[in-house]
């Protein structure tokens, strides 16, 4: 079975907050998945939040992906991006809402995506530099796959050019325009190749960037066995 994305929706605060939430509307159809892209800057990583949890319609997600990005601006800041998914995600409108152990410096932001045909959960991949090419690397298990992850960056950083097999899916910032307390971020996807797959985005300019990506292994699509007429002795 192949996989299909059903509905994405992004929300965002620039203001020093802990809870971030938006309605998201699962539509019905088999083996759903929902994945969430949380990202964040903070300014004294010695003491960065995280994510204390992340639900739909109430329901516990599961934290499949972390990183923290320590960098020096003249204070100490961090960039920060997590990865969270719900197997069978009710349908129809729901909260999804993620809460930080405290407040954030500055901006926040969160990208869920709905998905059908999913199995599971694969493998991971993760990364972190200065420069314009955003890029890990996920090993999938075959062409069925897909990858999906997000890049966060300060603000001024967007927008972002995705790269080579890549689908963006969300390139948005949080609205300040201030490089050292606004986030820009990207949310992307592609097909698996049944190897190491690159997720991959160039920024606007040089900027401090984290990457986090998961592999979503497809259901198996069944088969059927059927007799064929005929004589049997």
């Amino acid at each position: 079975m192949a996989i299909s994305i059903d509905a994405i929706v992004s929300s965002k605060i620039t203001t020093s907050a802990n809870v971030l939430s938006h309605s998201h509307t699962v539509a019905a159809g088999s083996d759903r998945m929902l994945v969430a892209i949380i990202a964040w800057q903070d300014h004294s990583y010695s003491v960065t939040p995280y994510v204390a949890s992340a639900t739909y319609n109430s329901v516990a997600m599961t934290q499949r992906a972390q990183l923290q990005y320590e960098y020096d601006a003249g204070t100490p800041r961090a960039l920060i991006i997590e990865i969270w998914t719900l197997a069978a995600p009710a349908t129809g409108a729901n909260t999804f809402q993620v809460t930080l152990s405290e407040n954030t410096f500055s901006g926040f932001a969160a990208t869920t995506v709905s998905l059908t045909g999913v199995d599971s959960v694969g493998n991971t991949g993760s990364g972190s530099d200065y420069g314009t090419a955003a890029t890990a690397n996920v090993t999938t298990a075959d062409t069925s796959s897909l990858v999906i992850g997000g890049i966060v960056t300060r603000g001024t950083s967007g927008p972002y050019t995705a790269g080579s097999g890549m689908t963006e899916r969300v390139d948005d910032d949080t609205g300040g325009g201030v490089a050292g307390s606004d986030v820009a971020w990207f949310v992307g996807s592609r097909a698996g190749t049944g190897g190491s797959d690159a997720f991959a985005a160039d920024l606007s300019t040089d900027d401090n960037w984290a990457l986090a990506a998961i592999e979503l292994v497809a259901a198996s699509s069944g088969y059927t066995l059927t007799a064929s007429a005929g004589s049997y002795v």
